[in-house]
């Protein structure tokens, strides 16, 4: 038995699949909105990625509208509401996103201008770092939080039993960094 024919969004009409490389997509034949199962788009946002294959290009040719809406989206997927925000911090795009199940809608011609403002994890920390540094309160939490962890590391050193402590500090620390 096949899969069930998802319908778009935004249209309300039944989506077609589209082949880019390994990953099948769902493409409304109205809009032209692009829906991404969960991790696809991160196959893609990247300038070099599949850079030559014609189903991509013909995607990234049509125009952007104004994307614009006072409504939440309803996910072609599972049916969860659609959380709309900002797709990165450089590329003017708001993705509509499935907390539910990691589906992204993208309206026509976003997927474009994500493309051509990749972020690199080193450009999103340094914009991050400029975010968090350059606000007061932010920096003075992250002192407060270095400090505890360097007065756990030399406790943990008198007292083995407060190694595990230090090392969960250690994991957040860590995590935070990574979401850098």
């Amino acid at each position: 038995m096949g899969e069930a024919i998802r319908q778009c969004p935004v249209c309300h009409v039944d989506m077609v699949k589209v082949q880019v490389g390994d990953v099948i997509l769902d493409e409304c034949p109205q809009c032209h909105g692009i829906f991404f199962d969960a991790f696809e788009l991160k196959k893609m946002d990247e300038m070099h990625e599949y850079a030559d294959d014609p189903e991509l290009q013909r995607l990234l040719s049509y125009e952007r509208r104004d994307d614009t809406r006072d409504y939440q989206l309803i996910c072609p997927n599972c049916g969860s509401k659609m959380v709309r925000r900002k797709y990165n911090l450089k590329a003017d795009v708001f993705i509509d996103e499935c907390y539910n199940c990691g589906g992204i809608w993208l309206d026509a011609g976003e997927l474009k201008v994500i493309r051509e403002n990749y972020l690199t994890p080193e450009e999103a920390r340094k914009i991050l770092d400029e975010i968090i540094y350059s606000t007061p309160e932010l920096r003075n939490e992250i002192a407060k939080h270095e400090a505890k962890i360097k007065e756990l590391d030399s406790l943990s050193k008198e007292k083995k039993g407060l190694a595990s402590i230090s090392n969960f500090f250690k994991f957040i620390k860590i995590v935070r960094e990574l979401g850098k």
